[in-house]
């Protein structure tokens, strides 16, 4: 392609013979619009529109077609129909914005189809069966259906019949010769379409056509140019592309799930590790917590275990010296459990005092002693020890140490 054509608008003109499946196949393409083989826009689909033949669809249309009286093509006739695929590079229907699909210029749109119209009844007249627009694609164009028809006549007469004089038989001869014909449809029969080059001779009629609006006709075919690919086997190729895509797909989503699988395993063991860790400092911390706690309780109850067992030793002392002095008051035990003490360890004073004290408390002390000395020699004569009194020294009382007159 010469290079000063690369901003040129070029003709789109696709024409394949078609049999009566493939005429299906166009109808439902044209009423069921979905966005399996196409890039089809639901929300534009509003907008196509019929611009010859019956609005509902190109079998509606073929079938008017025969009711006007054309015969049907024989059975013998493999692709009798036409179908076209007629448009224009998007540069043309959208030259400010060429790659914006789904959109065009209203002016150049109605211009385009005025003469895409004209140069369509022009080329296949009487033989046009349907031509519909569609815009709910990347760029607008047109789907067109041609049932191609020529005149069939009947078998030429070659044979008298039996019996049949000279004039009858000259007769029918003239009356076939004579025939108009039926139309009938059938591409393989048509005086133009059945010829080899008529599709680039056709592209070529039009191309003239188009040439108005500035659209070129193209380049034609050359043998080395491949061959064009059907709508049939692209469809076919997309659909085991997508089947391959989805089965990747599917595999990458069972890879995805195996390796959640795992994270979580693995985020769960090592969650338990970390609380397995958390748990035994947590432990350790409490255990020292706890012996802490032991030591300070134990070093407060050591002073408080002394006090109790002093105080229980105040209490068996108090109680063996009322055991002693039965008859004694309270009071006079209470003074007796105070000389015991001074005595014991030795709390006097310096002096005359001193001595004084000590004095009364050899005083004090003396009927406490003598119930003691009394208590000890029961036990020396052999006496039961279930009631045994201890001695002064047992309860951690000293000699008699009076200073003074007993």
């Amino acid at each position: 392609m010469p290079k000063d054509t690369i901003n040129q608008s070029f003709l789109v003109f696709n024409c394949e013979p078609a049999s009566a499946d493939m005429v299906t196949d166009m109808d439902i393409h044209e009423i069921k619009r979905v966005a399996d083989s196409s890039n089809i826009d639901p929300a534009r689909t509003c907008l196509n529109r019929v611009l010859f033949g019956n609005p509902a669809g190109p079998k509606a249309a073929l079938a008017d077609f025969y009711k006007a009286g054309v015969k049907m093509p024989s059975r013998r006739a493999r692709l009798p129909y036409l179908r076209i695929v007629l448009g224009a590079s998007a540069n043309f229907f959208r030259p400010d914005a060429p790659g914006q699909i789904g959109t065009w210029d209203a002016a150049r749109l109605e211009a385009w189809l005025d003469v895409a119209t004209t140069a369509l009844k022009r080329e296949f007249g009487a033989d046009l069966v349907h031509v519909s627009l569609h815009l709910d694609e990347d760029t607008p164009h047109l789907h067109v259906l041609v049932a191609p028809t020529y005149l069939r006549k009947p078998r030429a007469v070659d044979r008298r019949r039996k019996g049949e004089a000279d004039a009858a038989f000259a007769a029918r001869k003239a009356k076939v010769a004579a025939s108009p014909g039926v139309r009938t449809v059938g591409r393989a029969s048509h005086p133009t379409l059945r010829l080899e080059g008529s599709f680039e001779v056709l592209r070529q009629a039009l191309g003239r056509t188009f040439a108005a609006l500035g659209i070129h006709p193209g380049y034609p075919r050359t043998q080395d140019d491949p061959k064009p690919k059907t709508t049939r086997k692209w469809v076919n190729e997309e659909a085991a592309r997508l089947k391959a895509r989805h089965a990747e797909l599917d595999a990458a989503f069972i890879e995805i799930a195996d390796l959640k699988d795992a994270a979580v395993l693995e985020a769960r063991a090592q969650e338990r590790a970390r609380a397995d860790l958390i748990i035994a400092e947590t432990v350790s911390g409490l255990q020292k917590r706890v012996a802490d706690l032991e030591a300070i309780i134990a070093n407060y109850l050591r002073p408080l275990k002394l006090l109790l067992k002093d105080a229980a030793a105040e209490r068996g002392l108090l109680r063996r010296i009322r055991q002693a002095l039965p008859d004694v008051p309270d009071k006079k035990i209470k003074e007796v459990r105070a000389a015991l003490e001074r005595v014991d360890y030795q709390t006097y004073r310096e002096g005359q005092f001193g001595q004084m004290q000590r004095a009364q408390d050899a005083e004090t002390l003396r009927p406490y002693r003598r119930a003691v000395a009394g208590q000890e020699q029961i036990e020396h004569d052999g006496t039961s020890t279930s009631n045994k009194m201890p001695t002064d020294r047992t309860m951690g009382i000293g000699p008699d140490e009076d200073s003074g007159p007993a």
